[in-house]
């Protein structure tokens, strides 16, 4: 039979509008660091030794699946932990402080005034000590992740590939803080397109006069 190669070619240009991919998200913002290794193997193929003994004659830093998950696991029931002891924590508190215990004690202006004193070495050894470095914002990223990864554990539902994804590039990111590049905020990424159009839509008419 013979082929209309032109025929083809339209219907495949109209199949490509028709049914065009989806735009490719944007790749997130990775450290810049000198060398950066992948090792894939079958399991039990030494992939784990391999990594150890480059690590530790070029070092580098290990990025374990299994154990970045776990870490994340890990972080997520810790916050939910954290956040059960403050809910039951201020009870104890108000029954420890309550006046009951001072008026049995029957020495109640007396503590009163010791726990003053205390309280101004505190505050004063509070202001001596030095402020605490900035935390790194990925870990926190790492525990959101875990709560999520969390969450499709206890529905019985599998972890999606994007999921994995994030996973480990924030824990790339977060070994390495100081060094990823800085991204500019979507505000102002989608607020410079839209102030240059007009500029450019207004020179042919300046040309034209």
């Amino acid at each position: 039979r013979p082929v209309n190669s032109r025929l083809g070619a339209v219907v495949a240009a109209l199949l490509d509008r028709a049914y065009r991919d989806p735009p490719a998200p944007d790749l997130p913002a990775m450290p810049s660091v000198p060398l950066r290794l992948v090792l894939s193997g079958r399991p039990f193929s030494g992939k784990r030794t391999l990594a150890t003994k480059l690590a530790e004659a070029r070092n580098l830093q290990v990025v374990d699946v299994d154990e970045v998950v776990a870490e994340c696991l890990a972080l997520s029931k810790a916050a939910r932990a954290k956040s059960a002891a403050l809910t039951d924590g201020p009870a104890a508190i108000e029954d420890e402080q309550s006046p009951e215990h001072e008026l049995a004690d029957g020495s109640g202006s007396s503590a009163t005034g010791g726990g003053g004193v205390q309280d101004e070495e505190h505050l004063q050894e509070d202001r001596d000590a030095p402020e605490p470095a900035e935390e790194n914002p990925y870990i926190q990223h790492l525990e959101e992740l875990g709560h999520q990864m969390q969450d499709v554990l206890d529905c019985g539902e599998p972890v999606s590939d994007e999921l994995y994804v994030s996973i480990i590039t924030t824990k790339i990111r977060s070994l390495f803080p100081g060094l990823v590049p800085k991204q500019p905020p979507l505000g102002e990424a989608a607020e410079k397109p839209s102030e240059e159009a007009p500029a450019e839509e207004a020179a042919p008419a300046d040309e034209a006069a």
